[in-house]
């Protein structure tokens, strides 16, 4: 199986670069966050997580997972949550 390009991501742009079609709708924590500007084609919502303290950083490590994704031709990402694959 391949890896999933979509699992994590430590910057927002990063992940929501994969998304910048004007067709996509995209939810961060569940608020929008860019809406679409041409007719629907996919949505996607990413979700803020938070792992393990880093002994060189603040708190938590905070990363970005896509956790709900659909389009056109149907559901890509689904049921996914902060933790597990």
């Amino acid at each position: 199986m391949c890896p999933d390009p979509y699992s994590r991501a430590a910057e927002l742009d990063t992940l929501t670069a994969f998304f910048q079609a004007p067709s996509a709708e995209i939810y961060l924590d569940n608020m929008l966050y860019k809406a679409r500007t041409a007719p629907w084609d996919q949505t996607v919502y990413i979700t803020t997580c938070y792992g393990d303290s880093s002994p060189a950083m603040w708190g938590p490590i905070r990363y970005y997972r896509v956790t709900l994704w659909w389009d056109d031709w149907g559901t890509i990402v689904e049921g996914r949550g902060c933790t597990g694959p």
